[in-house]
């Protein structure tokens, strides 16, 4: 049992708590026989689920690591045409630094 052959059903699980699973299931499917099944496949089912955040979380962190140097050159450089300190340019990127980013860097 995989999570597509689950969805091709019309069966939707969530993750819950990080070793939980919540499963949305339609009237007409819900048995004991198949909550037996979604609870045989737990293991694989959570992993299944969990493999897109991990990949999430990479691509996060390698966005992270590409944005914080600029955001910095952003801070740091803020100047108008007229070489005048474009003080909203540069509040943006403090923000997106300290809020977004979570640069610890000042």
């Amino acid at each position: 049992m995989t999570i597509k052959e689950l969805r091709k059903k019309g069966i939707h699980l969530t993750l819950v708590d990080g070793d939980k699973i919540r499963a949305s299931v339609p009237c007409h499917l819900d048995s004991p026989e198949l909550k037996q099944s979604i609870r045989d496949n737990k293991d694989s089912l959570i992993a299944e689920l969990k493999k897109p955040l991990e990949e999430g979380d990479r691509l996060l962190e390698i966005w992270r690591r590409d944005s914080i140097p600029v955001w910095r050159d952003i801070r740091d450089n803020s100047l108008t045409d007229k070489g005048e300190p474009d003080i909203e340019r540069r509040e943006y990127a403090k923000w997106m630094l300290e809020d977004i980013l979570h640069d610890g860097k000042k």
